[in-house]
């Protein structure tokens, strides 16, 4: 088993970090539609979005080590598995900014049922992020190979759980 690199080690904690809060955050968000925010939401927010900049930056270097890399290419599989996920990156970022557009500092937002779509689209595009992530995430953070399914199915499961909590509250919105 290869190890990674310090950048890859530190980039798989950041983004292990960031699945966590941002799951906990489609969560609380989603809860939020029938109950007020409290202070620890905005909180959470914050740090997010703080280590969301420091995992682009991570996920530059080491995208770059990894495409530059003379002693071992890069297979054409792992060139399109990077494409995706920074293909999803790049759609998470532009919905992320989207629903940050609507959303005011620790407001509920419950604006316009095309921001609550605007979310289903958001809480969508994460899991799918995550998921095709997973793989490189236990293996830069030299977890076993075999939590990935358990942890793809959690990711499903959460991101499942915030999506029907949001789509529940379009209903109001109907008719």
């Amino acid at each position: 088993m290869n190890k990674a690199s310090g950048a890859r080690r530190v980039n798989g904690i950041l983004s292990a970090v960031i699945t966590c809060i941002f799951l906990a955050h489609a969560v609380m968000g989603s809860l939020s539609l029938a109950y007020p925010l409290s202070e620890t939401f905005v909180v959470l927010v914050t740090s997010g979005v703080v280590l969301i900049v420091a995992h682009l930056a991570f996920c530059v270097v080491t995208s770059w080590q990894m495409l530059t890399d003379k002693g071992r290419p890069p297979s054409a599989k792992k060139k399109r598995h990077l494409m995706y996920k920074w293909v999803s990156g790049v759609l998470l970022a532009f919905v992320a900014a989207a629903h940050m557009s609507e959303a005011g500092h620790g407001q509920s937002i419950t604006a316009s049922p095309e921001h609550l779509i605007v979310l289903l689209f958001l809480m969508a595009i994460l899991a799918i992020h995550i998921l095709f992530g997973i793989k490189s995430l236990l293996k830069d953070v030299a977890l076993n190979k075999g939590m990935k399914v358990p942890l793809r199915v959690a990711v499903c499961a959460i991101s499942l759980g915030a999506i029907v909590a949001v789509a529940l509250s379009l209903w109001p919105w109907q008719g």
